[in-house]
């Protein structure tokens, strides 16, 4: 297989640009959302399929925002900052691989989060149809579930997929599950019930996965999803039409209790998990030689914290992680049991050993921004706006909490699923036409 170098991939981007005069208004629109529809359909089954569909999505949104520049939407103060943060993070990465500080290798990850800018802008001027969309979310899901239960039921693998490794997309099934409990307040008829079938397999794919770090957002997200169901009426208009409906009430009362049955055989693996890693925690305090997963991640961050006190305003980089890790540890200053560790297992300690202060200033402001743009359309939007809003402001929160002690921020599948749907959702959530309504 012969694979593109980047500046054969430049050429073909600069050639497809060429071709935008001849795209009207309704052909981009087609495309792009085409471009969605199969990167949320098929994202979760086919391998690396995420990284092309992800990188044509961009493409196309390149030539929407080329096309129809004097188009581009107003935006609040909020986005408006983030872009500032999100191009910012960019040039700083840039002068750092200029000085030489750090290897070329540290500009993907900036260079994906910056793709939110015409991702957004082009979701904003294409006006993106969401229930298309969200539709081809829930199938991606079920698919999901089903090639994961396979593998877990027959196989015996949760942790170590066949096909499909549940530790690279657990946080972004969970994730893909609150944005369908979401949308589910929105749609109506059988689209309704589909995504919720849709965030259920989100669910059940996260929890088949075992991830800890997943499961710890678990909690601030039903918080915040029971909050927004009791807040919009849904709670109050699903048991009215239970009530009406016996026989709808007698079927959903049968499914929700399987359904939780399903939810705890899965969840005993978790419950092992969290087990083991109260033990680990335990002999940690007795011993911090003895090697365990829990005790190797607080080594990590006591390393990292060790080298942002060496330099806190920029970091030691990203090249020299590695071996400064093993000085610390050749002196006996922390313990990794000869482990070679390309990351911290959390966001915030990798940003803060690596760019110091500037690092977690952009994690923090990151996240913080996307939260005040989200929050901003959950009070003064209409309906739709509100409850995109909350689908978003609830997947920041998701990932904020996976970032302390994963690093979705550095990791492909995740980086990128956050990047389309939260500029997607950003999106949906600060339209001000009338059209959005009509839409879903």
């Amino acid at each position: 297989m012969v694979v593109p170098t980047q500046l054969q991939l430049s050429v073909i981007t600069l050639n497809i640009l060429k071709i935008k005069i001849s795209l009207d208004r309704p052909l981009l629109r087609s495309i792009f959302e085409s471009l969605l529809i199969a990167y949320l359909t098929l994202f979760l089954v086919l391998h690396r399929g995420y990284y092309l569909f992800g990188l044509l999505i961009v493409m196309v949104s390149l030539i929407v925002v080329i096309k129809h520049f004097n188009e581009l939407p107003e935006v609040n103060t909020e986005v408006r900052w983030l872009g500032y943060l999100l191009i910012g993070n960019l040039v700083i990465a840039v002068i750092y691989v200029m000085i030489g500080r750090d290897s070329a290798e540290i500009l993907k990850d900036p260079v994906r989060l910056a793709c939110m800018i015409p991702i957004f802008l082009a979701s904003s001027i294409v006006k993106v149809r969401p229930r298309k969309v969200f539709i081809a979310l829930a199938i991606g899901l079920i698919g999901a579930l089903l090639m994961v239960a396979y593998q877990h039921l027959v196989f015996g693998a949760s942790r170590n997929g066949l096909w499909v490794n549940p530790i690279l997309f657990s946080e972004v099934a969970l994730t893909a599950a609150i944005v369908l409990s979401m949308s589910a307040f929105i749609l109506s008829g059988w689209s309704r019930w589909f995504v919720s079938a849709g965030a259920i397999a989100g669910l059940l794919c996260a929890i088949l996965s075992e991830s800890r770090g997943t499961m710890l957002a678990v909690f601030p997200v039903a918080i915040g999803v029971l909050f927004v169901s009791i807040r919009s009426g849904f709670v109050k208009s699903m048991f009215a039409s239970f009530y009406r409906q016996r026989k709808l009430m007698m079927v959903s009362v049968l499914v929700t209790i399987v359904l939780f049955g399903l939810i705890f055989q899965a969840s005993s693996g978790v419950i092992n998990r969290f087990e083991a890693g109260v033990k680990n925690l335990l002999v940690y305090q007795q011993d911090r030689t003895v090697v365990t997963s829990v005790g190797i991640r607080l080594e990590l961050w006591y390393g990292a914290w060790i080298s942002f006190k060496e330099s806190p305003l920029t970091g030691i980089g990203s090249g020299r992680r590695n071996a400064y890790m093993q000085d610390l540890e050749s002196r006996g200053i922390i313990y990794l049991g000869g482990l070679k560790t390309s990351q911290n297992h959390s966001d915030y300690f990798d940003y803060l050993q690596r760019f110091g202060l500037i690092g977690l200033t952009f994690v923090v402001g990151l996240y913080g921004l996307l939260l005040a743009g989200f929050w901003r359309a959950t009070t003064q939007g209409s309906r739709e706006q509100q409850l995109f809003g909350a689908g978003g402001g609830l997947s920041v929160v998701s990932y904020a909490t996976y970032s302390l002690t994963e690093i979705p921020l550095s990791h492909g599948l995740t980086l990128i699923f956050f990047v389309v749907v939260i500029s997607l959702l950003l999106s949906l959530a600060t339209r001000l036409d009338d059209e959005l309504s009509q839409e879903v």
